[in-house]
């Protein structure tokens, strides 16, 4: 069995699956295709101690999210790293202070966090219908959607529709809830905003304001909370390519998904909302 089931947190669609360090208790982990770090895993410190990793004291790297967050991270080595059927052995892995953060954001504990660079070298079938993952998909039948990997990032870019007006070039992020517009995508679609706050996800909090639009991403097409936040710009000079926005879960996270980051490919399938 190829599948690895995956639970989601009560409040958001995020991808949550079961996995072991070093051959011991189980660990939460979550799959966050908008998480840009040097690492295949991020490693939340308690989990780290759990399963006798050594790690230096002092931190010797920065990870960042796709909010351009940053959090000091420390490397270690580990052993070995199951999830389903995928097994790694002596990798090397951030130990991520911030994924204590993250756990109380996301609504349930995250001990490991994989992102960009854990999916490159796979074919990854996201189906949130069904709550499961394929980490060693097969091909899906039918045309890929266009799509690209920004210059100094593995972020996969997307192209997307907003209220019938496009395309906006998105990074496609597994670990965002909400679909998030730069301030100039806005004005472009003369959005009228909402109220202000903090918005807060798998890659930290951003400053936001609100409004409401039709999002189309291939087969998918929702009427969702558009957050709008001068910080996508940020995003896009550190993935060194120009972004309109992130592409959350809240659009394509009731269909299937199907990632190539070798081949900056992606497949994308409708599916039912609250399925």
């Amino acid at each position: 069995m190829d599948y690895v089931d995956f639970q989601p947190p009560p409040q958001f669609p995020f991808v949550v699956m079961e996995g072991r360090l070093a051959g011991g208790p189980p660990v939460n982990v979550l799959l966050d295709s908008g998480a840009v770090t040097p690492f295949k895993l991020m490693v939340a410190p308690r989990a780290a101690a759990a399963a006798g990793i050594q790690a230096p004291t002092e931190a010797d790297a920065s990870g960042q999210g796709v909010s351009g967050a940053k959090s000091g991270v420390t490397t270690a080595e580990l052993k070995s790293f199951s999830l389903g059927p995928v097994v790694m052995k002596d990798v090397k892995v951030g130990i991520f202070p911030a994924l204590e953060q993250i756990s109380a954001k996301v609504g349930t504990r995250v001990d490991v966090l994989v992102g960009a660079e854990f999916l490159k070298g796979r074919l990854v079938e996201i189906d949130y219908g069904r709550k499961r993952v394929n980490f060693a998909a097969a091909e899906p039948i039918g045309k890929a959607m266009p799509a690209t990997l920004a210059a100094n990032r593995p972020l996969m870019l997307v192209k997307v529709q907003v209220n019938g007006q496009g395309p906006f070039i998105m990074g496609l992020d597994t670990g965002a809830s909400h679909t998030l517009l730069s301030t100039a995508a806005a004005e472009r679609l003369k959005l009228k905003s909402d109220e202000a706050g903090l918005a807060g996800g798998a890659g930290g909090d951003l400053a936001v304001t609100t409004s409401r639009g039709a999002v189309t991403f291939g087969p998918h097409r929702r009427d969702v909370t558009l957050l709008v936040s001068s910080a996508v710009d940020k995003i896009g000079q550190a993935a060194g390519s120009p972004l309109d926005g992130i592409l959350g879960a809240d659009v394509f996270g009731s269909g299937k998904l199907t990632l190539d980051y070798e081949a900056a490919r992606v497949w994308t399938e409708a599916g039912k909302p609250g399925a």
